[in-house]
């Protein structure tokens, strides 16, 4: 469980009121030696369903970490964070970070079938979730497969007007 000392010293690094090498020297846990340290702590507040504590680690991981295999591990910690019900904000922020492959499609799926605010009435329904449904269909597109394309179109009938609209200007650009 992360500390409030710690939590603190992560958002100045990323506020760059630390630098990399101060926040190393006050962090309370050796990084060095645990490197793991954030991946772990990043996958046990995905299984938390911990929005805040999941942001926070993603923020810091993205800060710190950047390679190939750093990729590799955050897209599949994204794909677990989808499916859970996050905030939209934070569902927002990982459908944004997903990459546009095949192995992705089942996630934007996920994401246009969910409603992050159920207990909401219809006008934040269209003013927060619509974007990120719009988000996933244009990523959709931009896989462009034959089964992208069939879930695209799909999405013709909305009741949403800016859906709509999405969606035949997707099916003029598309392959077909």
């Amino acid at each position: 469980m992360i500390t409030k000392e710690e939590e603190k010293l992560i958002y100045d690094l990323i506020l760059n009121k630390l630098d990399e090498e101060q926040f190393y020297q006050a962090y309370p846990i050796d990084l060095e030696k645990n490197k793991e340290y954030f991946w772990n702590e990043l996958n046990n507040s995905i299984t938390e369903n911990d929005s805040e504590k999941t942001e926070m680690y993603f923020d810091i991981i993205e800060y710190l970490y950047d390679d190939e295999l750093s990729e590799i591990k955050l897209t599949a910690l994204y794909k677990k964070a989808i499916l859970k019900n996050f905030s939209y904000h934070l569902i927002e922020r990982l459908v944004d970070s997903l990459e546009k492959t095949p192995s992705a499609i089942k996630y934007f799926v996920h994401v246009l079938t969910q409603n992050y605010l159920e207990n909401q009435s219809k006008e934040n329904t269209e003013t927060f979730m619509v974007p990120i449904w719009n988000k996933c269909l244009w990523a959709l597109s931009k896989i462009d497969t034959d089964e992208t394309r069939k879930i695209i179109s799909e999405y013709k009938s909305s009741e949403y007007t800016d859906i709509n609209d999405t969606v035949n200007k997707l099916k003029s650009k598309m392959i077909k």
